[in-house]
């Protein structure tokens, strides 16, 4: 991924960030909407903890984004931004490479970062980074350096930078090769995205269909109702969150 070019695409919050990580997972659950999914969890600044609780009111002293009605709050004032997506940033190939890249981002004016915290495998790669192993209905995570350990470099870095990360927990779009079951699970659109590299596509990092894939289920929406899937999801997620 060495010297791959910065999106220029701009992201919009659409989910209050005052919610608690729990209640997040639970709106997702029962909403069944990637795009509540895709703002997932909070902005975070140092990634010590998840955004303020719901009961937080502006005006209240605090580094983490809350929310009053339709406007985000930062040590009680209004806070307004301008954000991009770098959802391969924990992927990189070294420590400088993300420094380097938060520091083009804060230096364009940008105070917030989008990245992915999954990136989930169904068989262990021969190298390269990966978060989370879903293979036949159990799930391993990866907290070494090649795994969350990258991931919690982006968080620590992009503090330093002054800017904000907002987290994205899974995706809705992971295509498989070929799809003969029948389902209603997304298949790859032909060979030339199949021949390419892992996680040079953005739709080759994980997600929704291999955890339904992998816990032998059918269609795509099983994800919100699987209680196996629901709770690997969840544990990743909190996992995650003790971890850093």
């Amino acid at each position: 991924m060495k010297g791959y070019a910065m999106p220029q695409s701009f992201l919009t919050p659409n989910l209050p960030v005052s919610l608690g990580l729990s209640r997040c997972l639970d709106a997702v659950m029962k909403d069944c909407c990637w795009f509540t999914l895709g703002g997932l969890v909070a902005l975070l600044l140092s990634g010590l903890a998840v955004a303020a609780p719901p009961t937080a009111k502006r005006g209240t002293s605090s580094p983490f984004v809350q929310t009053d009605g339709a406007s985000f709050f930062v040590n009680g004032s209004k806070f307004r931004y301008v954000g991009t997506n770098a959802y391969w940033l924990p992927v990189l190939n070294t420590d400088q490479d993300v420094w380097n890249t938060l520091g083009n981002i804060s230096a364009i004016g940008a105070k917030v970062v989008r990245v992915w915290a999954f990136n989930d495998v169904a068989t262990v790669p021969s190298n390269g980074t990966w978060f989370q192993l879903i293979q036949d209905g159990k799930v391993s995570i990866n907290d070494g350096p090649n795994g969350l350990q990258g991931l919690d470099t982006v968080i620590q870095m992009a503090e330093q930078h002054g800017l904000y990360v907002l987290l994205s927990l899974t995706n809705n779009w992971y295509p498989a090769a070929s799809n003969d079951t029948g389902s209603s699970l997304q298949t790859r659109g032909g060979t030339t995205e199949t021949a390419l590299p892992r996680n040079y596509l953005s739709n080759d990092y994980g997600g929704m269909d291999l955890y339904v894939r992998q816990f032998g289920c059918q269609h795509h929406d099983e994800f919100y109702t699987n209680e196996n899937i629901l709770k690997a999801f969840k544990n990743f997620t909190f996992r995650w969150s003790l971890d850093t």
